[in-house]
């Protein structure tokens, strides 16, 4: 049985999906994207308007409020990512992962890259002279890392400067 050739597309919620939404619907119209299933995962269900031909939800990584809650989504979001890249890749052959920043992509990014799938890695659009936590880890791996903002070349200086979304 041949498996499909995919993309994964992993974002969060308000801007990190606003830029998903954006930078899908440009692939979809470039021609060698045409052949390619889009898949997506994020925090939590498929917002309507991200066009993608399946969405799984892992769950937030880490909660910016609570120590404690965060502790307690560790287990559930590893669980739920192992389960996210087994369904995925026992039906696919991803040839890219893409993150448009949320924390909750760091652990899929690090598995993809263990199994040969290429990393690209977007900053958020919000940063300028900060790093993000999951810019800070996946700049270290990432095969193409994407900056939003010229100033975080500053910062990133193996980065690419690819305009806003």
């Amino acid at each position: 049985m041949s498996k499909n050739k995919a993309i994964v597309m992993c974002f969060g919620r308000g801007g990190h999906q606003e830029q998903a939404r954006r930078l899908l619907a440009r692939l979809k119209e470039e021609p060698e994207f045409a052949q390619l299933s889009i898949i997506t995962c994020s925090d939590g269900p498929k917002p309507k308007s991200v066009l993608s031909d399946e969405h799984y939800s892992i769950g937030e990584t880490r909660d910016k409020h609570s120590l404690f809650k965060s502790v307690a989504n560790i287990f559930p979001h590893i669980f739920l990512t192992l389960q996210f890249i087994f369904n995925v890749s026992s039906r696919n052959r991803v040839k890219t992962f893409i993150s448009t920043g949320p924390g909750l992509s760091i652990l899929p990014s690090l598995i993809f890259k263990v199994l040969g799938v290429k990393i690209v890695f977007i900053e958020s659009w919000s940063k300028f002279n900060t790093k993000s936590l999951s810019g800070k880890c996946l700049y270290l791996f990432a095969d193409e890392f994407i900056v939003q903002n010229r100033k975080l070349l500053l910062i990133y200086p193996n980065a690419k400067y690819g305009g806003r979304l």
